[in-house]
């Protein structure tokens, strides 16, 4: 490979890492606005806002569905 040919294939790489960037961001703004509900919901039940069985649950789901498996890195 010539350095022409790995400057395009690092320009084509780059675009996708831009299009994976941009669905993050939507996904991100998607949780952020159904946290912004629990919370909603939790003030009006005068729940409290911490819920540790359920962040243990979450971040167990994490860790087993994808590569990610220190869980400290995800509190």
């Amino acid at each position: 490979m010539n350095v022409g040919e790995a400057l395009e294939e690092l320009k084509e790489v780059r675009k996708e890492l831009d299009r994976v960037t941009q669905q993050i961001v939507r996904l991100i703004e998607q949780r952020v606005e159904l946290c912004e509900k629990v919370a909603q919901i939790k003030r009006k039940a005068n729940s409290p806002f911490v819920d540790l069985p359920r962040e243990e649950e979450l971040i167990t789901k994490i860790t087993e569905n994808s590569r990610i498996k220190d869980k400290s890195a995800l509190r």
